[in-house]
């Protein structure tokens, strides 16, 4: 793949894919939605904060409203991108803790250093369970 990339950088992205699906096989490759319902409903414990990805430019937050919506869980939605946000992050993080609730953190893409302040938060804190 490096030679093809220094050769042919057009078709590094084909030659990435016939890799995965020759050596992880067909289904590494297909594109699957996540049943969060079925997920959260799993035994996801208030102890392991849930951390969900989408693709750029694609916001799936509204999916997290509808399943809170669903499972009747009150959330916080709290956009990441100036420094007074992280402190709303933190207080809202600390209520869920003690209430149970559910914290939608978006654009968190913005804030990496502030990633590693808040995993320590999260790794110190007593949930109620």
């Amino acid at each position: 793949m490096i030679i093809i990339k220094i050769l042919r950088p057009d078709r590094v992205i084909p030659s990435i894919k016939k890799f995965i699906h020759n050596v992880l096989g067909e289904e590494a490759l297909l594109i699957q939605q996540v049943d969060l319902i079925q997920f959260v409903g799993g035994g996801i414990s208030p102890n392991s904060p849930l951390m969900l990805v989408s693709a750029p430019g694609f916001d799936a937050s509204y999916r997290v409203e509808a399943l809170a919506k669903q499972v009747n869980k009150k959330y916080t939605a709290v956009a990441i991108g100036s420094p007074e946000a992280f402190a709303v992050a933190f207080t809202a993080i600390r209520n869920a803790a003690n209430s149970g609730n559910w914290v939608l953190l978006k654009n968190v893409h913005l804030a990496p250093q502030w990633l590693i302040e808040l995993e320590k938060t999260i790794y110190n804190m007593k949930p109620d369970a």
